[in-house]
């Protein structure tokens, strides 16, 4: 873990990141995979394929879009039947409801998109370099008040990992409404992709994967 302090002068406080490193925490990561591969198969997640699996969650829906190194600038998309249900809130009533939905039977044809055009969205993702930024957490220390914590949506999350040779490299990102957009420059990927991944997101639907 670092530790990294800045002064707000205007605001009289001090603002503090903590950065986290991901090696450790593959369970989370193993997680999302097992739910996917559940639904879809096994063979989602190939160890020998070169690529970016990027889960998408957002007020409990599920997605993961996997961006392929190649040149057709194409990305599948794969969404789990919506439960409704807030997975972190709620972990054993959407464990219940996410396998009644899947042993009901629902078409995986529904719930997924193999061709969806990313000619425009992955040399915005590249540029971001996903996989270098460690997890930050920030929090404010007001003189006024002993510590103040800045609220996220973790309803709202995109982490993943990039594959190349069989080697992982981890990211993970929370929303922090608005915030990152008034931090220094160096802060801006935290903001910048949620950017780009809900506009993507809001261009593909799946109104049977129910």
């Amino acid at each position: 873990m670092l530790l990294m302090s800045l002064s707000v002068d205007a605001e009289i406080r001090i603002q503090n990141y903590y950065f986290y490193a991901l090696e450790k925490s593959k369970p989370t990561y193993d997680y999302r995979e097992k739910s996917f591969t559940a639904f879809f198969g096994d063979s989602l997640f190939d160890e020998n394929k070169d690529a970016i699996y990027l889960f998408y969650e957002r007020d409990g829906i599920q997605r993961l879009f996997i961006f392929n190194s190649n040149e057709s600038g194409e990305i599948t998309v794969f969404q789990l039947p919506e439960t409704k249900i807030i997975p972190w809130l709620h972990p054993e009533q959407y464990m219940e409801k996410r396998d009644s939905l899947q042993k009901a039977g629902i078409s995986r044809n529904k719930c997924m998109n193999l061709g969806v055009d990313g000619s425009s969205v992955l040399p915005q993702l590249d540029s971001l370099q996903l996989d270098s930024h460690l997890y930050v957490d920030p929090y404010f220390e007001d003189e006024s008040v002993s510590s103040t914590e800045i609220k996220k949506d973790q309803n709202h999350v995109i982490l993943g990992f990039s594959q190349k040779a069989g080697k992982r490299r981890y990211f993970y990102y929370i929303k922090y409404e608005d915030f990152w957009e008034r931090q220094p420059e160096y802060f801006a990927v935290y903001g910048k992709v949620f950017k780009i991944v809900e506009k993507l997101s809001s261009s593909i639907a799946f109104p049977e994967c129910r």
